[in-house]
């Protein structure tokens, strides 16, 4: 069953982190967040275009851009062999892991389906 929302907190207007982002890369961030795609292990594909499509003013370039800077600020973890990106803090501020059961099966299933070695690192270490 695909996800029907993404979770956003409100305590995310009182992060300093959050403030120094432009409209830009908030909106890439929130578009990745509330994506379809978005598996319940925080990881959703790399598709640039898609996202760029979003907006009439966005583009492919612009999207890259966003995303790694989002990379260099540690909100996202992008794996571009594989065409992956992770959104580290989704697991635990999304509740995977402290809701029902059903949830917690979502989630291993979803761990089983990431590509790529290194997401699936950072979120075995709990670096989320």
């Amino acid at each position: 069953m695909p996800r029907e929302y993404g979770r956003y907190l409100a305590t995310t207007h009182d992060d300093a982190d959050w403030h120094s982002l432009t409209t830009t890369q908030h909106d890439c961030y929130m578009a990745l967040l509330s994506s379809r795609d978005l598996s319940y292990a925080g990881v959703v594909p790399y598709l640039p275009g898609r996202f760029a499509s979003l907006a009439a003013d966005l583009t492919a370039n612009k999207v890259e851009k966003a995303w790694t800077q989002l990379a260099a600020r540690r909100f996202i973890v992008i794996d571009q062999a594989t065409s992956e990106i992770l959104l580290r803090t989704y697991v635990r501020h999304d509740g995977v892991l402290t809701g029902p059961v059903n949830l917690t099966k979502a989630f291993v299933n979803a761990y089983g389906r990431v590509r790529s070695e290194a997401l699936r690192e950072v979120i075995a270490r709990h670096d989320l």
